[in-house]
């Protein structure tokens, strides 16, 4: 088996190791918090191993990829606060090439957590914002503005805020809340942390109380391997 990945292509082997492993795709696009919690803390485990041990050239070949590469390389960054992509995510982010990813961009923006950060997100809301038939990934942007603007102690959302704004005129008529999406990041920042809890809003209850323990055949150490 060893021979026959060392012959698949780049890609396709960096895929099968941190982007298929456990749905890990799936997961973080929110699935990961309506599991319980003895499964999440198993997933928080090989998420951060991953992101420790993916080198900078596997995430540049992940963000040249399709959306799940580019979205999950994106978290793997967020997760290890690896600010020297930050140019590449904001570059990303601001051509919106492709779906899904976005959500990926901004959160790693909110993660590395500086004023450059800040500026890139202003930088695709002041493209993005205007175009209003577009819906592409403005509110996660804003959101993850508003969560550095609150741990910056600045306010570079105001201007795209107030009534007759910008970002009215462009969540008019979408199903755009930024408190869902604020309360999103949060959740999130407590997944790549390691902490707890993570579970959904009042709105959204997961089926059952999420404390259920560990089946008898659980692990009770996550295996070697991503």
């Amino acid at each position: 088996m060893t021979e026959y990945l060392e012959g698949m292509p780049l890609n396709y082997r960096l895929i099968r190791r941190y982007v298929r492993p456990g749905k890990r795709y799936l997961m973080l696009m929110g699935m990961v918090l309506i599991l319980p919690r003895w499964r999440q803390r198993w997933f928080q485990w090989r998420l951060r191993r991953a992101a420790a041990r993916i080198s900078r050239s596997e995430l540049e070949d992940l963000l040249s990829a399709g959306w799940r590469e580019r979205f999950t390389a994106a978290w793997l960054a967020a997760v290890a606060r690896r600010t020297e992509m930050r140019e590449r995510i904001g570059a990303l982010l601001l051509a919106s090439e492709v779906v899904i990813a976005g959500e990926g961009y901004c959160f790693a923006l909110a993660r590395f957590g500086t004023a450059d950060d800040a500026e890139l997100l202003v930088t695709y809301l002041r493209k993005w914002l205007p175009r209003i038939e577009c819906d592409y990934d403005q509110g996660e942007a804003m959101a993850a503005l508003l969560y550095l603007d609150a741990r910056l102690g600045a306010d570079r959302a105001r201007q795209f805020l107030g009534t007759g704004g910008p970002w009215e005129r462009w969540a008019d008529g979408k199903n755009a809340d930024l408190r869902d999406s604020a309360w999103l990041i949060e959740q999130y920042m407590a997944l790549a942390d390691g902490r707890v809890p993570l579970r959904p809003p009042p709105s959204h209850p997961a089926p059952g109380d999420g404390t259920e323990p560990a089946p008898a055949d659980a692990p009770g150490r996550p295996p070697e391997g991503g």
